[in-house]
């Protein structure tokens, strides 16, 4: 799977992250949902509340659970929020 493809299902805001940008933030949170607006609320939300804080916490949002995995980073996440639909 290319990169180009790998970036249809990831939010505009989640971008690459360098190893300088790492120690720039304080918490990380992925947010994994379907639904753009769940994903949108969430990280303008939890971003807003950190406004006048010099610690940062940076929001990564994908629409899409494959591409999720694909750029997925093992010990770079400190909470995962992710919709899980449970078909019987």
């Amino acid at each position: 799977m290319t990169k180009e493809f790998r970036e249809i299902g990831k939010s505009s805001t989640a971008n690459l992250v360098t190893k300088g940008d790492k120690d720039r933030y304080w918490k990380r949170i992925l947010v994994v949902d379907d639904d753009v607006d769940i994903t949108t609320t969430f990280k303008i939300g939890i971003e807003s509340t950190q406004a006048n804080t010099n610690k940062k916490i940076e929001v990564y949002t994908y629409h899409d659970p494959r591409i999720a995995l694909l750029d997925f980073e093992p010990n770079f996440y400190d909470l995962l929020l992710i919709d899980i639909k449970y078909i019987v």
